[in-house]
């Protein structure tokens, strides 16, 4: 059993009033339990389905491998020539597209076209958030300008960070407009460039949830994630030395979410099987504090806690509560919300990690 499904539990366990108590015991042996009796639901069969994934990191590898074994067929695209083998052994086929619109963007129409799945995948999790809305809008244009008459679904990995600036705490869903705080800080620029990301943010959604406008053959769904979680993130954290730094207090006490790879790759299955489903929805673990996950899993990983330090001085604009490793991508954690994900629950999608 991987000590990836463990970590999850430290999210489920809370309950909907944000109250919880962990213990090493329970968290081990519930997950345990809760995996072994929902493991066959992560496995769906397909017949006669094709999916295109682009942009292929954590989240991409996951979708391929959980899809091939539901007899989807794949492709993925990739700029790189280089990584023709790599993707070769995960996909049935690799599409290998220029890097950026040349004349009407034929290859990437034609990729798109013949699969009735469009995944966009780690985008979000790997580039900036300039070069997510250019793809999102890239993808738009190759729908249109193909003049698309095919029954298509297009899946978005977006971020929660689209609710803009939020630092006390406050609850969030999908009607969450974008928020700007402003506060009497000295450099109010960076303020501004978060809003102005979560902006860009929205402006890329919008570009392939305005397709279902323009034809009733596609449908949309965007999945609101926060940080991209697998097995690779806990050997990081043991071998990069993260808890020789020192952590404030306030950061500790803040709030922080998780998307887990196999969470989004078993919702997307889900969003295949349910044509009625489309729109936006939040996909994030419980919201915990950072504190408590993070004493939590050193302990599990047999390292010392972090040491949370009392600390007056003003958090970092630049960063707000991030403790991710690259805090400036567009999905890493930089602000303090709690994000409900009530409306894809009432949508029929049972999380695969939540306690019944």
């Amino acid at each position: 059993m991987r000590l990836f499904y463990f970590i999850s539990l430290l999210f489920f366990l809370a309950d909907d009033s944000y109250s919880y108590s962990i213990s090493r015991g329970k968290f081990i042996r519930n997950n345990i339990i809760h995996f072994t009796l929902n493991k066959d639901k992560l496995i769906h069969s397909f017949d006669n389905r094709n999916a295109l994934v682009i942009s292929c990191d954590k989240i991409g590898k996951k979708v391929l491998d959980d899809f091939n074994k539901a007899n989807i067929r794949t492709s993925v695209t990739t700029t790189k020539p280089k990584r023709f083998n790599e993707l070769s052994s995960m996909a049935d086929e690799v599409v290998i597209i220029p890097q950026m619109e040349i004349g009407k963007d034929e290859i990437m129409q034609d990729a798109i076209y013949n699969n009735d799945v469009i995944i966009i995948a780690d985008t979000i999790s790997i580039f900036s958030v300039h070069t997510f809305m250019r793809t999102c809008k890239r993808i738009a244009n190759a729908i249109r300008n193909k003049g698309n008459h095919k029954k298509t679904t297009v899946i978005l990995v977006s971020s929660v960070n689209v609710y803009g600036v939020h630092t006390n705490g406050e609850f969030v869903n999908e009607e969450t407009p974008t928020y700007l705080e402003v506060d009497k800080i000295k450099n109010q620029n960076w303020q501004l460039n978060h809003y102005g990301i979560a902006s860009i943010m929205r402006i890329a959604e919008d570009y392939l949830l305005e397709l279902m406008d323009y034809s009733p053959d596609i449908r949309t769904v965007v999945l609101r994630t926060s940080t991209i979680w697998d097995d690779s993130n806990i050997d990081a954290i043991r071998d990069k030395g993260f808890i020789k730094k020192k952590y404030p207090k306030v950061i500790g006490n803040s709030y922080m979410s998780i998307s887990f790879t196999d969470e989004i790759s078993n919702c997307m299955k889900w969003i295949i099987e349910n044509e009625n489903v489309k729109g936006c929805f939040n996909l994030v673990s419980n919201s915990i504090k950072r504190k408590d996950f993070y004493d939590n899993l050193f302990d599990i990983i047999k390292r010392p806690r972090i040491k949370w330090v009392n600390d007056d001085s003003d958090i970092n604009k630049d960063f707000y509560y991030s403790m991710d490793e690259n805090p400036l991508l567009p999905n890493a954690q930089r602000f303090n919300m709690r994000v409900n994900c009530n409306k894809i629950k009432m949508a029929g999608y049972k999380k695969l990690f939540e306690l019944s």
